[in-house]
């Protein structure tokens, strides 16, 4: 099955129950894999449409235009300018409502949890466990995992074991909350189809998330934005990338990045004088201390090394990657 297909399930998720498909954006997908989809009931179909959307302009004052069939065609009619009609196909009218208790199903089923899911709240899933012990949750609509009672629904469900969260994309200061409370936080979208041959399992990056506090440093990867010892900053590119580059290596226990690699993830294989990258590096400094200025040691996190390149400062436990 198609990871994109998949994706796009999870996507069409993001806005809550009902979660529809409609014809004109599933049709790409129509073939023996969405009829599995159909088959293990993850896809609905629902009556076909009998009315379409007004047109952005108009002010007929209908709630929908009914569809005409027309010589032939089918027609959502203006009634007001038979210029702006709308002529379907009839796969336009099909629609396919997605069981997400069925598509939670299909996930943890894939990726190799025992157990059923459960849903230990409205619109949060109960995975199961992952390798070191964490426990898995998934939030698929984005008011779900925006619900204020969310943190603590998740600690009655594991107590004090490690937590993540697959979920939609959320804001830096949603993001914020999740951080500070020791859970790690994963896109869903992004953790779902590295495998072609079982496409619905998750590849994630299980990082260990310290119990007693939350990281010192969150990069951001999506937003390119960074979290210093609770303070929020956007970052321009080259100095994310810079700091992205350090934080990759610190986090993989590999701390001394050199100046060639910097040079590379900065400016590709074009050819640059050697002191540009110890301009990122001054950059990045300069950033870093403007983050907040009554936190400790910040001008100090990025090391040099003389002959060797720069060196976070910070244990890799410390550190936190978001996709």
């Amino acid at each position: 099955m198609s990871a994109n297909l998949v994706k796009l399930l999870l996507q069409q998720s993001e806005g809550g129950e009902p979660a529809v498909l409609w014809g004109r954006v599933a049709k790409p997908h129509f073939g023996h894999e969405f009829n599995r989809l159909l088959g293990q009931r993850i896809l609905i179909e629902e009556v076909p449409a009998e009315s379409w959307s007004t047109c952005s302009n108009c002010e007929c004052g209908l709630d929908a235009r009914p569809i005409q069939h027309i010589n032939g065609r089918i027609v959502a009619a203006c009634p007001f300018d038979a210029g702006s009609d709308a002529v379907l196909e009839r796969d336009d009218l099909r629609s396919f409502r997605i069981d997400v208790a069925a598509l939670m199903r299909a996930v943890a089923s894939a990726s190799g949890f025992a157990a059923e899911p459960g849903e230990i709240i409205k619109g949060v899933w109960y995975l199961g466990a992952a390798v070191p012990g964490q426990a898995v949750f998934a939030a698929p609509a984005m008011a779900s995992a925006q619900r204020s009672g969310l943190i603590p629904a998740l600690r009655a469900t594991t107590g004090d074991a490690r937590m993540m969260l697959l979920a939609p994309q959320l804001s830096g200061s949603e993001i914020g909350r999740f951080v500070d409370a020791g859970i790690q936080l994963v896109r869903f979208c992004d953790s779902i189809g590295a495998n072609p041959d079982a496409p619905f399992a998750l590849a994630i990056p299980v990082r260990a998330v310290a119990r007693r506090g939350a990281p010192r440093l969150v990069v951001m990867c999506s937003q390119q934005t960074v979290r210093l010892d609770g303070a929020e900053i956007r970052l321009p590119q080259r100095p994310f990338i810079a700091l992205l580059t350090l934080a990759e290596a610190a986090a993989a226990g590999r701390p001394v990045v050199g100046r060639g690699e910097l040079e590379k993830r900065l400016w590709g294989n074009h050819a640059v004088d050697k002191r540009l990258a110890a301009d990122a590096i001054r950059d990045l400094r300069k950033k870093l201390a403007s983050v907040n200025p009554r936190a400790k040691n910040t001008g100090s996190l990025i090391e040099t090394r003389t002959t060797l390149g720069y060196a976070l400062a910070l244990p890799g436990e410390a550190i936190q990657i978001i996709p």
